[in-house]
């Protein structure tokens, strides 16, 4: 993506702040992910707008680096492999602020109908983002025990793209997959938000008080899945809404 057709993209509201300086020596920027190649942008070589743009601004690079990530595939979804446990063991525990054992990930590698499956910034290799969750043979329901995304990574659809990585995981292992679902904070207004979204619903019947750390309460939020006539999963229905 040229340095033009990004700015052309830019609110005007950026464009037009009084906060930009007019200073326009820096000679490139790098802009992550602009393109496969992951080349840098010289300004020299672009034409601007009439605008004088300093891209070094801190809210510009950051709306350059999200507009620039969504012109390719950010990650790349793949099975939990056994060298990155400790990295997907932190990243979790950072990301969601609770203190995961390696065995917890583990079981992950060697638990029957358990899945860890982790997404890899196509741009700087690292872990974008981990999900985990299990198969309950008895009921044919899945349970995802935990999901999260880096910071710099969201509203890219990752989150959202490891819930159907893992439902096909689960899927493929039964063939009436019935149904997703979850616990999550009854204060975590965002993360409802995001479940909804994604065609979950609260389950008033399964409340769980003082879930978390015996303290914090917890809504426990499921997905019903639609079987087809063989009994496989399609496409899922709001359900509860």
């Amino acid at each position: 993506m040229s340095l033009t057709v990004i700015q052309q993209q830019l609110p005007q509201a950026l464009l037009e702040s009084p906060d930009l300086s007019s200073n326009t020596s820096s000679k490139s920027n790098h802009c992550k992910g602009a393109d496969n190649n992951n080349a840098s942008i010289d300004s020299d070589k672009v034409s601007t707008p009439s605008h004088d743009l300093i891209t070094t601004s801190p809210h510009i690079e950051s709306f350059i680096d999200t507009l620039a990530k969504r012109q390719t595939h950010p990650c790349t979804i793949k099975s939990l492999a056994s060298r990155d446990v400790h990295a997907a063991r932190e990243f979790t525990s950072k990301a969601l602020k609770v203190t995961y054992s390696t065995a917890f990930f583990l079981q992950f590698l060697y638990a029957q109908n358990c899945y860890c499956l982790v997404a890899y910034s196509n741009i700087t290799k690292e872990i974008a983002g981990v999900i985990t969750g299990k198969l309950d043979t008895k009921s044919n329901d899945g349970h995802i025990y935990t999901l999260a995304v880096d910071p710099a990574y969201r509203r890219l659809g990752i989150a959202t793209n490891l819930i159907s990585a893992l439902q096909l995981k689960l899927a493929s292992r039964t063939k009436v997959l019935t149904s997703l679902w979850l616990e999550v904070l009854t204060s975590n207004a965002a993360a409802i938000d995001f479940y909804i979204y994604n065609k979950f619903f609260i389950d008033d019947s399964e409340f769980k008080k003082g879930f978390y750390n015996g303290v914090h309460d917890a809504y426990v939020m499921k997905k019903m899945l639609v079987l087809d006539s063989w009994g496989f999963c399609v496409e899922p229905t709001r359900v509860g809404l």
